[in-house]
């Protein structure tokens, strides 16, 4: 119950910087590399049920029935 949750100012500056680039199978030469890190939070998530129950969840939604009694 004492544990903080990070919020927006834990964070410190965050700059944005475009790089040129040309991905011809992207919509107008357009690269994308911002999905890779969508999903880092979720093992993360996982890992920390997993410490925290003892069961390691390997599905998502991550549910309390899951994390109790394992899959």
């Amino acid at each position: 119950m004492s544990y903080k949750l990070p919020t927006r100012l834990d964070i410190g500056s965050i700059r944005v910087a475009f790089e040129p680039s040309y991905e011809p199978t992207g919509p107008f030469g357009a690269k994308s590399i911002g999905e890779v890190v969508i999903n880092t939070p979720l093992a993360a998530v996982a890992s920390a049920v997993a410490h925290a129950t003892g069961h390691q969840v390997r599905s998502l939604p991550i549910t309390p029935e899951k994390a109790l009694l394992g899959e």
